[in-house]
């Protein structure tokens, strides 16, 4: 009685597409329609065996019959050539796409916006239910509205952007509700929810973990759906469910993304065991966050502080960490910053970081953005394996670099961004840092000084050590002055293993978390005298084998 009574239950079972079903509402939907299927239908062709198909097919002994029974990709290609001759003549014409895997048909609707992809459940009963295996989903206005609802807001038609998130919010409820049950990899949302719609975004949250989510993203920002912006008070923000990431359920979340909204996490919040990459962009933070929850995430390889407010004092000093790749970016207010990472490699930081102690025997890559203070020359001297290292220069820190630098012998490429310069600036300082770079292979200048001065100095004859590991130098941001073909003598006169010199007018400064942006409004283009101008003055200059390029 006990077996027969275990028995009465369906705990799983396989649908049509070949997944494995085991919801209590996804049971229930597969058994009712596919009895709903069979009533009232009818075949007007029954398929036969074919002759002439099998008379093409490979020839199989009782041997190899017991080993392989597969027909060959020819054979089957006959069968459905020949099945589709039989329709025709029966006035039904074959779908050959309807034909291909769920794979592949998943793909192909995934290439849609959402709201596209789910028209196709129209076509006919092979695709009635496509659109729900999509694992990646985008969820903003150009995937769920139409294109006369999808447009950007100014602060006056706030309340047409009000009427135009309910109906947003109302769809993206209906759709996730038939997602319920269904395998959903990532969940991307990009529109403006605040508060208010806690509730809805908690709920869709809530059916995308329960399906094995692994990849979470909310862009929640005002720039996501206003032309303008406007400040939000801190008590609408969204407030991010963490209370839903239990130790249990979070085994598959590996890469969560917030921005615009609050993560108040608890000091014993354990729920983030299993992240590896975590960007958090303009997102009020617990105190103790960095401290007590980032210990406990011991997979995570990369941690993106933007525009975030942080402690006084940020440690990254835990034995365990996994930690590979850390930006601290436009975060207030003024931190000192502390690491200690046997694993990191690139280390990314601006003028409101000041690093307090830095030990990273592994660390290869550093940008220092917008710094106001000393440069850390002293820093990066002391990381042996630092191959890449970009910095953005003022005048003021110029003035203050020593005659001497300590040697940085694993530096390979070195991208100095001047952030001033005025008729008298002079680039001799670029010698001392040359000097300390033995192994140096590239190296690139940017300047932003502006148009060519009225009044030019005579370009003097730097002295300084050679240099036979560079071979490229590129100089940007150039208007003809002095100082820059001062420069670049020196460099075509010093570098003996120099093969490019590129020399151009453009100002494209990085910005930080791998954003370019211009210092000026247009691209700087060369004037066809100054060009010649400064081609002239290093006719003759330039050695053999040397490419000279102006861009």
């Amino acid at each position: 009685m006990k077996n027969s009574s275990s028995q009465t239950t369906i705990r799983s079972l396989v649908n049509a597409q070949g997944e494995m079903i085991h919801s209590d509402a996804g049971i229930k939907w597969e058994v009712l329609n596919y009895y709903k299927a069979l009533l009232g239908t009818s075949a007007t062709v029954l398929p036969v065996i074919n002759p002439l198909v099998i008379k093409q097919c490979p020839m199989l002994n009782r041997e190899q019959g017991k080993v392989n029974l597969q027909l060959s990709c020819s054979s089957m290609e006959e069968t459905l050539r020949t099945e589709t001759v039989l329709m025709e003549t029966k006035g039904e014409v074959n779908d050959m796409i309807s034909e291909l895997p769920n794979c592949l048909l998943t793909f192909i609707l995934s290439l849609l916006s959402i709201k596209d992809a789910v028209k196709t459940n129209v076509l006919s009963r092979r695709w009635r239910h496509l659109f729900m295996l999509i694992p990646d989903l985008v969820v903003d206005s150009a995937n769920i509205l139409s294109d006369q609802e999808h447009r950007r807001f100014t602060l006056s038609s706030y309340e047409a952007f009000e009427k135009e998130r309910r109906e947003f919010v109302m769809r993206v409820d209906q759709f996730m509700q038939l997602m319920r049950g269904r395998h959903i990899r990532s969940l991307t949302v990009g529109f403006f929810m605040d508060s208010e719609y806690s509730s809805h975004l908690d709920g869709w949250l809530k059916v995308a973990i329960a399906s094995g989510l692994t990849k979470l993203e909310l862009f929640l920002s005002l720039e996501q759906n206003f032309l303008t912006q406007f400040i939000v008070d801190e008590h609408r923000l969204y407030n991010f469910p963490y209370w839903l990431f239990s130790e249990s359920n979070t085994s598959m979340l590996s890469h969560l993304r917030l921005e615009n909204c609050v993560l108040r996490t608890p000091g014993d919040f354990k729920g983030f065991r299993n992240l590896r990459t975590l960007e958090l962009n303009d997102v009020i933070l617990a105190e103790d966050f960095a401290t007590e929850i980032l210990p406990s995430c011991l997979l995570l390889e990369q941690l993106t502080f933007l525009w975030c407010k942080l402690k006084s004092t940020l440690c990254f000093d835990h034995p365990s960490l996994s930690l590979k790749h850390l930006k601290v970016l436009h975060c207030c207010p003024k931190t000192i910053i502390k690491i200690s990472s046997m694993n990191l490699t690139t280390f990314e930081y601006d003028d409101m970081m000041k690093i307090a102690y830095l030990y990273a025997p592994q660390l290869k890559e550093i940008c220092s953005i917008n710094t106001r203070g000393p440069l850390s020359f002293a820093h990066f001297s002391r990381l042996p394996q630092l191959e890449i290292l970009l910095l953005h220069v003022d005048y003021l820190q110029i003035q203050k670099i020593p005659r001497s630098l300590d040697t940085m012998a694993s530096l390979k490429k070195l991208s100095l961004f001047l952030l001033s310069a005025d008729d008298d600036f002079d680039l001799s300082w670029v010698i001392t840092v040359l000097k300390a770079a033995p192994f140096l292979q590239k190296l690139v200048l940017t300047l932003h000084g502006g148009e060519r001065n009225a009044d030019q100095k005579e370009i003097r004859k730097l002295d300084g050590v050679h240099h036979d590991q560079l071979k490229e130098f590129e100089m940007h941001g150039c208007a003809g002055n002095w100082y820059e073909m001062e420069l670049q003598l020196f460099v075509l006169s010093r570098a003996s293993k120099l093969e490019r010199l590129i020399i151009s007018p453009s100002t494209s400064m990085y910005a930080g978390n791998g954003r370019w942006v211009d210092i000026y409004e247009g691209a700087r283009c060369w004037n066809q005298s100054c060009q010649e101008m400064v081609r002239n003055q290093l006719e003759g200059h330039v050695p053999q084998g040397v490419q000279l390029v102006f861009l």
